[in-house]
């Protein structure tokens, strides 16, 4: 087995590296949900906005949550038909927009926690995020509510530390 002497080893810097942006590069050519204001307080609009899909979007469903089960479904739309189609969790402050995006209207406390967009192009795209608001916790959620973080700051933080570190 290969080793570096010492705590200094160029190969083994390159070969992080390069792992490291490859990564990099593939999440951030993918797609990101934005939340349209960044902190919504309850009584606002938002907006899950969706950048970055590549190709034609056949259709798209949204859900409460961090995953794609249908019992947690908010919608299905298909923007070439405009047809919507509302899940067991559709609530009629929830719109679609024809780019794969969702504005909630009239936030209220219910609304905070995790939202997946499941969107059919060429190939099935998934992304979840979060939706924090202020105020108390409603009981039905933990105490504690992770806060979305793109993945291209993620990666950039990664790389940040693996070359202090090196």
């Amino acid at each position: 087995m290969f080793r570096c002497p010492g705590h200094c080893c160029p190969l083994r810097r390159v070969l992080l590296l390069t792992v490291l942006l490859s990564l990099w590069m593939e999440v951030t050519s993918g797609f990101v949900i934005q939340r349209i204001p960044e902190s919504p307080a309850v009584g606002q609009n938002v907006t899950l906005k969706v950048t970055g899909v590549t190709g034609t979007i056949q259709g798209f469903s949204w859900y409460k949550g961090s995953g794609t089960d249908s019992r947690n479904q908010i919608l299905f739309y298909s923007p070439s038909t405009n047809t919507q189609v509302p899940g067991p969790q559709y609530f009629s402050r929830a719109s679609p927009l024809p780019d794969g995006s969702l504005q909630i209207s009239d936030l209220v406390t219910s609304d905070r926690g995790n939202y997946t967009v499941q969107i059919q192009t060429d190939t099935q795209l998934q992304y979840t995020v979060s939706l924090p608001l202020p105020g108390p916790l409603p009981e039905t959620l933990p105490a504690f509510a992770p806060v979305g973080v793109s993945p291209g700051r993620l990666m950039v933080a990664l790389l940040v530390t693996a070359l202090i570190c090196l």
